[in-house]
C-alpha cells in the first residue's frame, strides 16, 4: 500500500486515479509528464501541491488543514516516505507494459542523485569545495576592483 505517516503519526494512502490525475493538473502538476515524475522529489513545492492535492479528501474527514499538513511534514523522514509513497501510487496507476520503463527511468534517476551526493561528498572531505569557492571570490575580488 502507498501510504506514509507524517510527524503527528497520522497515516495517508496515496492514490492516484483519473479524478486526482485531473486535480493535479488544475494545480499545476501533469503527472503524465515523465521529466514532471522525475522531478518532483527534487522540488518542495511541487511535491507539496501534489501531497496535498491527492490527500486532500482525508484530510477533510480528519479536520486537517493545508498547513497543518504541511507542518506535518517538515522532516526529511516524512518528505522521503512521501515520495516513495507517491513513486508506488505512480507505478500502480501506470499500464503495465509501461511500469518497468517507467521504474527505470525513476531508478536511474535515484542513481544520478546518489552519486551526485557522493561525489559532493568526497569534494568537501577533499577540501575542494573551499579551494574552488576560493578562487570564484578571488576572481570576483579582481573584477570589482578592476572596475573601481
Amino acid at each position: 500500500m502507498n501510504t506514509f505517516k507524517d510527524k503527528e503519526g497520522r497515516e495517508w494512502k496515496l492514490s492516484i486515479n483519473f479524478h486526482s490525475l485531473r486535480q493535479c493538473k488544475e494545480n499545476g502538476i501533469d503527472l503524465t509528464v515523465p521529466d514532471t515524475i522525475v522531478g518532483i522529489g527534487n522540488d518542495p513545492y511541487r511535491l507539496g501541491i501534489t501531497l496535498w492535492t491527492l490527500i486532500e479528501p482525508q484530510a477533510e474527514r480528519r479536520d486537517v488543514s493545508p498547513e497543518e499538513f504541511a507542518e506535518a511534514c517538515d522532516t526529511g523522514e516524512v518528505i522521503a516516505a512521501a515520495v516513495d509513497a507517491l513513486i508506488g501510487a505512480l507505478l500502480d496507476f501506470t499500464r503495465p507494459d509501461r511500469r518497468t520503463a517507467l521504474r527505470k527511468a525513476l531508478d536511474a534517476q535515484a542513481a544520478v542523485e546518489q552519486q551526485a551526493i557522493g561525489m559532493a561528498m568526497e569534494m568537501i572531505d577533499n577540501g575542494e569545495i573551499g579551494k574552488a569557492a576560493t578562487k570564484e571570490l578571488d576572481k570576483l575580488r579582481s573584477s570589482i576592483l578592476a572596475t573601481s
